[in-house]
C-alpha cells in the first residue's frame, strides 16, 4: 500500500538496554520470527550506509516527531531495499523498490529520537498483536495494554500484510499544580466553574477521556492567534497535507479551528497561565449547560493526583494534590496510557476486556464487537462533543472486573463506539463512563503509580 512510517525494534521479552555505539547511531527493527514479534537493535557508523531487505524485516522505527503515525506494510513490498544513513547527527533513510524508483523520508535528528518515548504496535495480517516501548532510542521492551491501531481496522489486511503504529511523545519537565475546585454533577458528568482573563464564569467538563482541553472560540479572550492542525501523509505518491481531526465518542468533532495559548484560565484556586488549548467554533449544550470548553489530561496530569469527591453522585469537589491520603475501604486498580488516555485491563462475562476510564461519558459502554447478548433494547441516545447520536442496547453482563477486583456494577450498554473502533479496540474494548463512578465517594487517580484508588 502506498502507506509508509517510521520506526524501529529490539528482542525483548521484557526489558533491554543497547549502549549508543562511539560516535554512531542506533536504530531498532521491527521483526517477527516464527509467529513472534521482536525488537533488534542495529548500529550504525558515522556517514556508513546500511541495506535491509523488506522480506528481512517488518518495518524500521525512527519516527519524524511527536504524535501518531501508522503504517501499512504488505507482502507485496518484500523486493523493496531499505536505505538507512547516519551523518553530522542527522538520520536519512530511502527506500527503492523492485522497478528501481527512490525516495527518500525526511531527514531526522538523531537527538530528537534519543528524546523521546515511543510506543510500537503491531498488528499482522492473520491477527497477531504485540506492543512495546523504546525509551530515549535506549531502552526497549514489552508494552503493557492493548494494541492500538490507527487505522482501526477499516483497511483489509492479507497474510504477510502488518499494521503498525507509533505514539510519540516527549516528557516535559511538569511544574505540578496543587488546588480545589467545587464539582457540579449533572447527568452522571463532572462540571467545574471556569474562566480566563476578561471573562465571565463558563462552565466546563472534567474529561478524564480527553487527551486535550478544548475551548469554544466564544470563551477565548478575543484577537488571540489560532493556529491550524494538519496531518501529514509520507507515501510513494510523494508527501499529502491535510487537515487533524478532533476525535470524540461519536466521531471527529466538526468546527475545529486549531490551536492558541491562552494568557490566563482558572477554576476554583487553580491558576493556570499561558495555557495550551485546542479551539473549536462552538460546543454544544450538554446535561442542560453550555458547555464553553472540555478539561483534559493535558491539565488533569499537572498534578501528581486527581481527587474526586463523588459523595454519591451528589457532587464535591476535585483536588488536585502532591499527594493522596486514602480510607482504609478501598479498591487499588492498575492503569496504564495509551493514546493519552487511561485504559484499564479488565473482564466482562470472563472476557477480557480494556476499559478506557472515560468522566466526560455519561454511561459506561460495551462495543458491539464483544458480542454480549442484549436482554433489552433502547439504551440511553446520547450525543458527544461531535453531536452524533450513539443509540444502544441493554448489555446482559454476570461479571465485570477491574484488574482483579469484581464489582457488582451491571448497568453496562452495549453501542456502536467510534471513539474505541478508532483505537483498532472493537472487539475488545468498552467505555468507563460517570453511572459507574457515582456509585462510589472519591475515585482518587494517581498518576505517579498509575493507580486508581477507589473509596466506597
Amino acid at each position: 500500500m502506498a502507506f509508509f512510517l517510521l520506526i524501529m525494534f529490539c528482542i525483548s521479552s521484557n526489558f533491554c538496554s543497547y549502549a549508543q555505539p562511539e560516535d554512531g547511531y542506533k536504530i531498532f527493527l521491527l521483526k517477527e520470527t516464527k509467529g513472534i514479534f521482536y525488537l533488534e537493535p542495529v548500529s550504525i557508523n558515522e556517514g556508513v550506509k546500511k541495506s535491509f531487505k523488506q522480506s528481512d524485516i517488518i518495518t524500521f522505527i525512527i519516527p519524524v516527531g511527536v504524535g501518531k503515525s501508522g503504517d501499512i506494510v504488505q507482502a507485496t513490498e518484500k523486493n523493496n531495499i531499505i536505505n538507512i544513513y547516519g551523518a553530522g547527527g542527522e538520520m536519512e533513510v530511502s527506500i527503492v523498490d523492485e522497478s528501481g524508483n527512490q525516495r527518500f523520508l525526511p531527514k531526522v535528528k538523531y537527538s530528537d529520537l534519543q528524546s523521546y518515548f515511543i510506543r510500537v504496535n503491531v498488528i499482522s495480517g492473520n491477527g497477531r498483536k504485540k506492543a512495546f516501548y523504546i525509551k530515549n532510542y535506549n531502552e526497549y521492551g514489552d508494552a503493557d495494554g492493548p494494541v492500538f491501531d490507527l487505522f482501526g481496522g477499516r483497511i483489509p489486511m492479507a497474510e504477510g500484510d502488518y499494521s503498525v503504529t507509533t505514539e510519540v511523545s516527549k516528557p516535559k519537565e511538569i511544574k505540578y499544580i496543587a488546588g480545589t475546585a467545587n464539582l457540579e454533577i449533572r447527568e452522571n458528568l463532572l462540571f467545574v466553574k471556569g474562566k480566563t482573563n476578561a471573562q465571565t464564569d463558563g462552565y466546563f467538563i472534567i474529561d478524564f477521556g480527553a487527551g486535550r482541553t478544548v475551548f469554544s472560540k466564544e470563551y477565548i479572550p478575543a484577537g488571540s492567534s489560532i493556529t491550524g492542525i494538519t496531518s501529514v501523509q509520507y507515501s510513494a505518491d510523494g508527501i499529502k497535507t491535510s487537515e487533524g481531526e478532533l476525535g470524540a465518542a461519536g466521531g471527529s468533532v466538526p468546527g475545529l479551528l486549531g490551536n492558541t495559548v491562552v494568557e490566563k484560565f482558572s477554576f476554583g484556586n487553580l491558576v493556570l497561565n499561558n495555557l495550551p488549548v485546542t479551539v473549536v467554533e462552538t460546543l454544544p449544550a450538554i446535561a442542560g449547560k453550555k458547555v464553553s470548553g472540555i478539561i483534559g489530561m493535558d491539565i488533569l496530569q499537572m498534578a501528581k493526583t486527581v481527587s474526586i469527591e463523588y459523595s454519591r453522585g451528589k457532587g464535591g469537589k476535585i483536588v488536585f494534590e502532591q499527594d493522596m491520603i486514602t480510607a482504609a475501604d478501598h479498591y487499588k486498580i492498575p492503569f496504564f496510557f495509551i493514546n493519552n488516555q487511561i485504559f484499564i485491563d479488565g473482564q466482562i462475562n470472563d472476557r477480557p476486556v480494556a476499559f478506557l476510564f472515560d468522566t466526560g461519558a455519561r454511561y459506561s459502554f460495551v462495543s458491539n464487537g464483544l458480542g454480549l447478548r442484549t436482554i433489552a433494547p433502547g439504551g440511553p441516545v446520547v450525543r458527544g462533543l461531535d453531536g452524533n447520536s450513539i443509540p444502544s442496547d441493554v448489555a446482559e453482563v454476570n461479571n465485570f472486573l477491574l484488574g482483579q477486583t469484581e464489582f457488582k456494577f451491571k448497568d453496562f450498554y452495549s453501542a456502536d463506539l467510534p471513539v474505541i473502533n478508532n483505537l483498532g479496540l472493537k472487539d475488545t474494548g468498552a467505555l468507563l463512563g460517570g453511572n459507574f463512578f457515582r456509585e462510589f465517594n472519591v475515585v482518587n487517580v494517581n498518576f505517579t503509580d498509575k493507580v486508581i484508588i477507589i473509596e466506597e
